[in-house]
């Protein structure tokens, strides 16, 4: 929700901008990831969208991938039969309406999001299971694919104990989550409403008393 927050839970990310939104839940983000040296820091423009499936399946879904900057040449996915198989993805020029697209003017490394998404599912009013996962083009040259893929790894467990962290912190009343919800009420007495319906429709009438989300939470 907070793109210029992501730096809290995001390993390595080191700045998130919004690049505008095509409706509350739909919108896109300019990352910038520092990569370890003697790597250069790679950027990624996202767009990305959540899904509300409360009602059917206890969960929000978010889905997001990579659209090229301006003037660049889309990503190529090349078919498992054949190199000479390949289609364009995230063709440019068809970012929606009221999604910004800036050129990319600086050194860093552009690096290609085929597809991610998280699943966050309530499984109990103080429970839930989040699941992760992410197809992505780093163009790290001369490493094994098993040598990336391990390192990926490491990094989506230490992205899930920062989710985890960062959860924690923005119940409390002095954090900037907190603040952020005092700000935007438009956005999280929806949100909060959402909550409280599927907590009334799911669970027993003592665990809605216990843990309804009042206005100032």
């Amino acid at each position: 929700m907070e793109l210029d927050l992501f730096s809290e839970w995001f390993p390595n990310c080191v700045k998130s901008v919004s690049q505008g939104e095509v409706s509350r839940y739909y919108r896109s983000a300019y990352m910038v990831i520092n990569a370890q040296w003697p790597f250069a820091p790679r950027d990624v423009l996202m767009l990305g969208a959540g899904i509300d499936d409360l009602e059917a399946r206890n969960r929000i879904v978010i889905v997001a991938h990579s659209i090229p900057f301006a003037g660049m040449e889309p990503c190529k996915l090349v078919g498992a039969d054949s190199a000479t198989n390949t289609r364009a993805l995230h063709l440019p020029g068809v970012a929606p309406p009221g999604i910004r697209v800036p050129v990319h003017n600086n050194s860093n490394v552009v690096c290609d999001i085929i597809y991610t998404g998280f699943e966050m599912k309530m499984l109990m009013p103080t429970e839930t299971r989040l699941s992760f996962i992410l197809s992505v083009g780093p163009k790290v040259p001369h490493i094994p694919q098993g040598v990336l893929n391990w390192m990926s790894g490491k990094v989506m467990w230490a992205m899930l104990g920062f989710m985890e962290s960062a959860a924690k912190k923005a119940t409390q009343k002095d954090s900037k989550y907190y603040q952020r919800r005092r700000e935007r009420p438009d956005v999280y007495d929806l949100l909060r409403q959402r909550y409280n319906d599927l907590l009334k429709s799911k669970f027993t009438r003592e665990e809605y008393a216990e843990y309804v989300l009042k206005n100032d939470y």
